[in-house]
């Protein structure tokens, strides 16, 4: 290695960045997702104020593991046990580059996103532990799905959402086929 940065140069910089993140479902009686649990960040967070977000979801520092932070985060943004948070099974990586107008006016987001899926059982409650969430609501995959379509969730849960729906196959045929043409560079196998 010939030199770390602050996390929060990254951007200011455009050298790349890892991320973790967990789509929290529970499932319905055919074993398939029923609902998604949508965080919304904090109104004094720095980034995305306010903005939907996945059940869990946080940089990865110098280090950790995409999987250690997933652990990490989901204690801390969700009270999720490490053994529950580990049952966690993986998704894809996602190869997110984006041009950002904050950072004096110019920046670019260069992010690997890991995502991984996570059920929780029905009486499960997330509850945030560190201050970086405002709330965490439980919605049927329709609405989680549409909120990721929109403008008022991140980008970056957005995409996680869109891999989880793409996977589990929970839109229409059409709808699945013309979104994986599209996204087809976007994302990537786990490595082991």
């Amino acid at each position: 290695m010939l030199a770390r940065i602050e996390r929060a140069a990254a951007r200011f910089w455009g050298t790349l960045t890892f991320g973790a993140h967990a789509n929290g479902y529970v499932a319905g009686p055919d074993g398939r997702p029923s609902h998604l649990w949508i965080a919304q960040r904090s109104p004094h967070k720095p980034t995305d104020p306010g903005k939907f977000d996945n059940l869990i979801g946080g940089g990865v520092p110098h280090g950790q593991t995409p999987f250690e932070t997933l652990v990490r985060e989901g204690w801390e943004e969700a009270g999720l046990a490490a053994d529950l948070v580990r049952r966690a099974t993986r998704g894809r990586v996602i190869d997110l580059q984006r041009a950002l107008p904050d950072c004096a006016g110019h920046g670019l987001q260069r992010e690997q996103l890991f995502v991984y899926d996570l059920a929780l059982p029905p009486g499960v409650q997330p509850c945030n532990q560190d201050g970086e969430v405002a709330s965490l609501q439980l919605l049927p995959v329709a609405e989680a799905l549409a909120l990721a379509g929109g403008d008022t969730m991140t980008v970056d849960a957005a995409l996680a959402t869109l891999d989880f729906a793409l996977r589990w196959r929970l839109l229409g045929e059409r709808e699945h086929a013309a979104l994986t043409a599209r996204t087809a560079g976007l994302f990537g196998a786990m490595p082991d």
